[in-house]
């Protein structure tokens, strides 16, 4: 019965990563931007942009429809290395987070993998450092970043 199951959960992961994969080569080429009415008042846009998606909520901005643009883009101005990482802005309308393309590729890859592992019903000392040491690998690429 599971077989199924996870086999349908790694498909739709897959379908999800090759797109966003897609979407991180062409985002050096073109600006691509979804946007749709969010649950609550105000719009949901995603942008895509040199290697790098922006999420933003604005409360500001009423739209009754779903919307896709994409346009090619002549020359982009140079990126700096911090405009590459992890950050946010807040203002009383709306709220960005700015995040590398690599990241929901990844959590979409993991996923496609998860269902897949064999985990075992008991844990030793060793399945314990190998986590922590992952762990400690992942948080120092995030302080490093």
């Amino acid at each position: 019965m599971l077989k199924p199951l996870r086999t349908i959960v790694s498909a739709l992961c897959l379908m999800a990563c090759v797109p966003l994969f897609v979407l991180w080569v062409c985002s050096f080429w073109y600006q691509v931007s979804f946007s749709r009415p969010s649950h609550k008042s105000g719009t949901v846009y995603i942008h895509s942009m040199q290697g790098e998606m922006v999420y933003v909520w604005d409360s500001a901005t009423k739209s009754t429809h779903w919307s896709f643009k994409a346009h090619r883009v002549q020359k982009w101005d140079e990126p700096t290395l911090a405009q590459r990482d992890w950050r946010w802005a807040l203002s009383p309308d709306s709220t960005l987070v700015f995040f590398p393309h690599w990241v929901p590729i990844l959590i979409t890859a993991s996923l496609a993998v998860v269902p897949w592992i064999k985990w075992s019903r008991r844990f030793r000392l060793r399945t314990l450092l190998i986590a922590v040491t992952l762990i400690a690998v992942l948080l120092g690429l995030i302080a490093i970043s």
